[in-house]
């Protein structure tokens, strides 16, 4: 028989489970700029945290804690009731100085085959932890699909990361999906700016790609660099009226970060971006569902040919003539 895991029964017992993934020790530690040592020590029972060390405890854990936490901390200090209650949905509007250090490490040290998909992970999953510590969120990362020849103009975005909260939003298989100018993601780059007001037809957009009845909330904003543009930075929130000024400038502050996980290559001037329209994101996935046996197909004739060819350029290829595809197939209708 299997051994049973008891619950946690008071907020000491909660932490020292949460604190047991080495992982999750270090990103709390990181995102309250304390010592790991000191939450064990918080979770021993040896040192007691100071009110605002407790609210900030109850932001960083993992979602799906952060209720029991509250509960428990409560029950041993029913003062802190009151503090929750005026801090409500109050957000620090600044990405803590340790994270800075640690994405700046990753990006002088981590080999270049593995900086870019390592910064943008980390990324994204401390911009989720940041926002997301009472409620529902989903973050997609998307960059401008490159023009088939060189100096030609950027037409479409293509999906290439995507985080949220449980229930997992974004409905897409496989993280696979292009976006124009019916999208707000499309407009926020097409603008160069942040895009937080959706017209009629973006709202029916959104409720088609993350499948909610309405439009709940959205920001999104384009990643720059200089004149340069590389993609879009997107949030979503089933909630109304989620994204506060200071939600908002805390997004632009992760999007300057995002540069970092970008080539200098990958970044458009804004009179080489002339997005077309693509479908709606149902309409895409049979199509797209095509993508690996089509990228084999490309390494095939490529090695029937006697010609060398990567799988990330044989990749970029099949992104291209798929963008170009539905490109096509939107203006048909």
């Amino acid at each position: 028989m299997g051994t049973i895991v008891e619950e946690p029964q008071t907020w000491r017992e909660l932490l020292k489970r949460i604190i047991g993934d080495t992982q999750e020790r270090q990103r709390i530690a990181a995102a309250m700029e304390v010592n790991t040592i000191t939450l064990a020590r918080w979770a021993r029972g040896s040192i007691t945290p100071r009110l605002d060390s407790l609210l900030q405890l109850i932001e960083h854990i993992p979602l799906h804690y952060s209720s029991s936490l509250r509960r428990m901390l409560i029950e041993e200090y029913p003062h802190l009731a009151e503090a929750i209650e005026q801090r409500g949905d109050r957000v620090v509007a600044v990405i803590p100085p340790a994270f800075y250090a640690r994405v700046l490490n990753i990006h002088t040290s981590s080999p270049p085959n593995l900086r870019i998909e390592a910064l943008r992970a980390m990324i994204l999953q401390q911009l989720l932890a940041h926002l997301a510590s009472t409620q529902r969120l989903a973050i997609s990362l998307a960059m401008c699909v490159p023009p088939a020849v060189e100096g030609g103009q950027v037409r479409s975005l293509r999906l290439i990361v995507e985080r949220s909260t449980p229930p997992r939003y974004f409905f897409v298989e496989d993280r696979m999906l292009f976006m124009g100018v019916e999208s707000p993601v499309g407009q926020a780059v097409q603008m160069g700016r942040q895009y937080a007001t959706p017209d009629q037809h973006e709202q029916h957009w959104i409720a088609s790609c993350y499948g909610i009845a309405s439009s709940g909330s959205f920001v999104a904003t384009p990643i720059v660099r200089g004149t340069g543009v590389a993609g879009c930075l997107a949030l979503f929130s089933p909630e109304a009226n989620f994204f506060t000024p200071d939600h908002l400038q805390l997004v632009r502050s992760y999007t300057e970060l995002l540069t970092l996980a970008f080539e200098g290559h990958e970044f458009f001037e804004q009179d080489q971006i002339a997005l077309g329209a693509m479908p709606m994101p149902m309409r895409q996935q049979a199509l797209l569902r095509q993508f690996q046996e089509r990228v084999m197909r490309v390494m095939r004739q490529a090695a029937a040919e006697g010609r060398s060819l990567t799988r990330p350029l044989a990749e970029a290829r099949v992104w291209q003539e798929l963008g170009n595809e539905l490109l096509l197939q939107d203006e048909a209708q």
